[in-house]
């Protein structure tokens, strides 16, 4: 009797594993491509296309991310007319890269605690945002930051860009479609798609997307790292052909303009 209860147990344990894994087979899940990106000497960046599908009726905001890192700038001030610098500042706790994506204002999906927990756009972004020393931890400096990665294309938030399809019984597929910046360090980076019902996060799917240096760019990265001192008699070497060579250029353009008289 105990073994044959033993037995109803396991065939009804092997069905029911077997059908949740046929009911999440049902949905796709969240696609990168290319999802590995090699940066070779005439890299200039790289489209990027991430589809997926949530669940009917829900909203999807898509973010990137890179790994935490910490930064150090100059801090500029004026001194009469001139612009100086005035010591170093460390920002930490911020992602080397942030791009965010949503078929509408982030806002109008999620309340702000909600954004805040998951980090989803650069308000949020600048609240966890570290500043040392704490004397120059001032507003001006945490928008003058995130000034600067946008210029650069590495941080970005874009609503309206991801396109929710035509609900289907899988669900809901949806699109984002951009160009990857040439500017974004190599590394892995983190792809998630949260799907958001009634204010909140109810799912989240997740992928990774690889960038890395091929090439004469590897080859460099390389030297810089672990053959310092040869890097650094490289680079010399480098400077001074290039030198020679804007000299040479030089002199024969004038020699090309002088009129004999």
């Amino acid at each position: 009797m105990v073994l044959a209860a033993a037995v109803c147990t396991f065939f009804l344990t092997v069905a029911v594993v077997h059908a949740v894994s046929e009911g999440k087979s049902d949905r796709e899940g969240l696609r990168v491509a290319p999802d590995v990106i090699h940066m070779g000497t005439f890299y200039g960046g790289m489209d990027v296309t991430i589809t997926g599908t949530a669940a009917r009726g829900d909203q999807v905001v898509v973010v990137i991310r890179g790994a935490d890192v910490e930064e150090v700038l100059n801090r500029k001030a004026r001194v009469g007319p001139i612009w100086v610098n005035q010591g170093k500042v460390h920002i930490s706790g911020v992602p080397s890269l942030f791009l965010s994506f949503s078929s509408q204002p982030i806002d109008k999906i999620l309340g702000r605690e909600v954004i805040d927990a998951h980090q989803l756009d650069e308000s949020a972004i600048r609240k966890q945002m570290h500043v040392s020393p704490e004397a120059y931890d001032q507003p001006v400096i945490r928008e003058n930051f995130l000034k600067m990665k946008t210029n650069q294309n590495i941080y970005e938030v874009q609503a309206g860009r991801l396109e929710m399809g035509t609900p289907g019984p899988a669900g809901t597929p949806f699109t984002v479609a951009f160009r990857w910046s040439k500017k974004a360090p190599p590394g892995l980076y983190t792809v998630s798609a949260y799907e958001c019902r009634d204010g909140a996060v109810a799912g989240e799917l997740k992928a990774t997307l690889k960038v890395d240096e091929v090439g004469f760019p590897a080859w460099m990265a390389h030297m810089a790292k672990d053959r310092a001192a040869l890097y650094g008699a490289f680079a010399v070497i480098v400077a001074l052909l290039a030198g020679l060579g804007i000299d040479f250029v030089a002199s024969r353009l004038g020699k090309g303009g002088a009129v004999a008289h």
